[in-house]
């Protein structure tokens, strides 16, 4: 029986993730530190996981400074983090269409929403939906 591993702390997935983008442009820590104006000790740590807490805004420099978008950079972490549990997560393109609703018009967000007309249930139709029987849902 296999003993099981604890979980991987936030701090050291950011640290995979940033070491896996710097990887992936093919840098050298060494190379890579003096341009991203840190100490290449401070980002070996980072990248390792053992910079202790990191503030918000200090992963959103870092993620700028690796050249990776801080969202799909938490996401990666939360991914690597909690495993097959991390798809609860909108996705990118979803959370910007749920920023894109207005909060305070709830009757602009999409509902279900039955034709009276010709009787048929159209699933999450928005507000200016017009069934194909011609009728529309706000009533022009």
């Amino acid at each position: 029986m296999s003993e099981l591993q604890p979980m991987p702390t936030w701090v050291e997935c950011l640290g995979r993730v940033l070491r896996d983008e710097r990887e992936r442009q093919g840098l050298s820590l060494a190379a890579f530190a003096p341009g991203a104006g840190f100490s290449p000790q401070y980002l070996g740590r980072v990248e390792q996981g053992k910079a202790g807490g990191l503030s918000l805004e200090t992963v959103d420099t870092l993620c700028a400074v690796y050249g990776v978008d801080e969202i799909d950079a938490l996401r990666r972490a939360k991914a690597m983090r909690c495993g097959d549990r991390w798809a609860l997560l909108p996705e990118p393109e979803e959370i910007e269409r749920l920023r894109a609703l207005s909060v305070d018009s709830p009757s602009t967000w999409p509902s279900n929403w039955q034709c009276p007309a010709c009787g048929t249930l159209h699933i999450e139709a928005p507000a200016s939906f017009k069934c194909s029987c011609g009728t529309h849902r706000d009533g022009r």
